[in-house]
């Protein structure tokens, strides 16, 4: 008897020689998928009952979950495995010899290429039943994959844009940003990979994508990390003449030091303010300056 797969990511399923088992009862396959994220937990049949029929009087609930539960069982040994167990009021499915891909996902197993899991189906996607408490559930399991998901991309972008693999980076903080369309982090990361790979105006709109995300679903604006990379990207950009080759003036004045942008208002106020900005030169910094204080709607700034 071979090992036993659970496939959670997408419509639940039991995998085994090669073959895909299913049932027509969503109930069965919601069992199968609550029982799988829960393997080696004894759980009360009044529990799964009011997760799975919770409008149901309470005897025909536990009349639906026998019903239910004989058909997952049968599904079971068709994959020639019979793995729950359902001692008086306790069910129980034991995780011997079973995988489970996204319990453990979720438990902190590692994942070598988590790109090919974040382009693939989420976690029970194209499956839902009419059950409110079931369907919280499914949506709170959801979150907390996707969250351990976004964080892995992060990661593993960070080691390809050390490696040198700035393309491989960029598309692992795109699968990022379609699960996480708010981590900031990630958009300035983007920028910063797109800036480095000479697609400025890319990174350009990916920040104006990122600020009408905000308008749209916060209505704020960006911090000023990330205000301060688009002028710098920005500023890199003014630089250049139209065919891309630097302009004369792009090595005149070289610039030792970073340029600082001093803010006025909050000089006045006591508060010393000042950005420092890293450019090759001075007309440069000039420019940056100047697109910093107009970004973040300062009227008055020196460098």
């Amino acid at each position: 008897m071979g090992k036993l797969r659970i496939s959670l990511f997408g419509p639940p399923a039991i995998i085994a020689g090669g073959r895909r088992y299913q049932h027509s009862s969503r109930k069965a396959m919601a069992l199968l998928a609550y029982l799988a994220m829960r393997a080696g937990e004894q759980i009360t049949r009044a529990h799964l009952s009011d997760m799975l029929w919770v409008d149901s009087a309470e005897e025909q609930a536990r009349t639906n979950l026998r019903q239910t539960l004989s058909l997952l069982r049968k599904l079971f040994r068709e994959a020639g495995h019979d793995p729950i167990l359902a001692p008086f009021d306790q069910v129980v499915l034991h995780p011997d010899d079973i995988e489970i891909d996204a319990r453990s996902f979720l438990k902190g197993d590692e994942v070598s290429n988590p790109a090919i899991l974040a382009a693939g189906p989420s976690f029970l996607e194209g499956f839902s039943i009419p059950a409110p408490n079931f369907e919280s559930w499914a949506t709170a399991q959801r979150y907390a994959i996707e969250e351990r998901l976004c964080n892995a991309l992060e990661a593993a972008s960070d080691e390809l844009q050390k490696s040198g693999d700035l393309v491989g980076a960029s598309g692992n903080l795109a699968l990022l940003l379609r699960l996480d369309p708010l981590r900031e982090t990630a958009h300035r990361n983007q920028m910063q990979v797109l800036a480095a790979l000479g697609r400025t105006e890319a990174a350009l709109a990916q920040y104006e994508s990122y600020c009408e995300i905000l308008r749209n679903e916060l209505q704020t604006e960006p911090d000023t990390k990330t205000r301060e990379l688009a002028a710098r990207i920005r500023a890199s950009r003014m630089v250049q003449h139209e065919d891309g080759e630097p302009a004369d003036a792009f090595n005149r004045y070289p610039l030792q030091e970073p340029a600082v942008v001093y803010h006025r208002p909050a000089m006045a106020e006591g508060r010393a303010l000042a950005t420092r900005l890293h450019f090759p030169n001075g007309e440069a910094a000039l420019r940056g300056a100047l697109e910093l204080v107009r970004l973040v709607a300062n009227p008055t700034a020196v460098v």
